[in-house]
């Protein structure tokens, strides 16, 4: 069983994929955007996870940059994930790329080092034709129930936009006690714990979040989903900051393709119900990254 861990890493983050594609679901959704997928995930333990590549540090993971260690100066050495960036950006030659996507793994057990972003961001600006205006952060958010961390991430925030780049972050809350965190955690204990993150964001954290939900995995999800939402509208929660999107079946474009478009439809009804946004993902229905 996998240890959960709900503190933040000081540690440099290590870089398991990057790529390009089209932002598939929430606010930016159909924009093109530079993925920066981080290793690692301690706070949660999906059965359901399609990044289990990324839950783990890795030695073969690039670190973002690597401390000198005789007198503690950064060196900043991107390694090999720049020469990816170089060889996806070729794909792309005649389109600026304004929008960097950060993911996991769980980036926030990051958030005191990602702010190292904007030191090696200005070398990317010149050599791969990409000009960083905003940063996304993906995020499972159940981190932010400590004040802390919350103060800790508005700091790394408050760094970016220094740099003159735009941040927000998007919440994927992770609710099922049973198939997020292999019952070392209660029920109960999950639900306390995303009712500190929703009031904690909304109290205290002064940038755009937005919180997306998978509807339709089974009845207890959904219901779930809707105790969530509750407490989403108890702290007053702008119905556009919040998505509902599709499951997705193993092999939706092939023999489960009748279930993806039936999940698509009944999820934009619900949405149109609730009175919130409807999130596609099209990079599903378009083979992207």
């Amino acid at each position: 069983m996998k240890q959960l861990r709900f503190n933040l890493f000081k540690e440099i983050p290590y870089v398991s994929q990057t790529f390009i594609s089209l932002e598939g679901e929430g606010i930016n959704v159909g924009e093109p955007s530079l993925y920066i997928r981080l290793a690692g995930c301690y706070s949660a333990a999906c059965r359901f996870c399609d990044t289990k590549f990324s839950w783990y540090k890795k030695e073969k993971y690039s670190r973002l940059v690597e401390f000198e260690s005789l007198d503690k100066k950064i060196i900043y050495s991107p390694g090999k994930w720049f020469a990816e960036i170089k060889k996806e950006q070729e794909k792309y030659s005649n389109r600026i790329i304004e929008r960097i996507t950060i993911t996991g793994g769980e980036p926030l057990h990051y958030i005191e080092t990602i702010n190292l972003l904007t030191k090696v961001l200005p070398e990317m600006y010149i050599e791969n034709n990409i000009n960083v205006k905003l940063l996304g952060i993906e995020s499972n958010g159940n981190l932010l129930s400590s004040i802390d961390n919350v103060l800790k991430t508005i700091k790394t925030f408050k760094d970016f936009e220094k740099s003159q780049i735009t941040p927000h972050l998007t919440i994927s809350p992770k609710i099922d006690s049973d198939s997020c965190y292999e019952n070392q955690l209660t029920q109960a204990e999950v639900n306390n714990m995303y009712k500190k993150v929703y009031y904690n964001l909304e109290n205290y954290f002064p940038y755009e979040n937005y919180y997306k939900f998978v509807w339709g995995v089974n009845d207890k999800m959904n219901n779930l989903i809707f105790e969530h939402l509750e407490e989403l509208d108890k702290l007053n929660v702008q119905k556009n900051h919040i998505f509902l999107m599709p499951f997705t079946p193993k092999d939706p474009l092939g023999k489960n393709k009748e279930i993806w478009e039936k999940s698509k439809d009944e999820t934009a009804r619900k949405a149109l119900s609730l009175g919130i946004r409807y999130s596609p993902r099209i990079h599903i229905d378009r083979k992207l990254d």
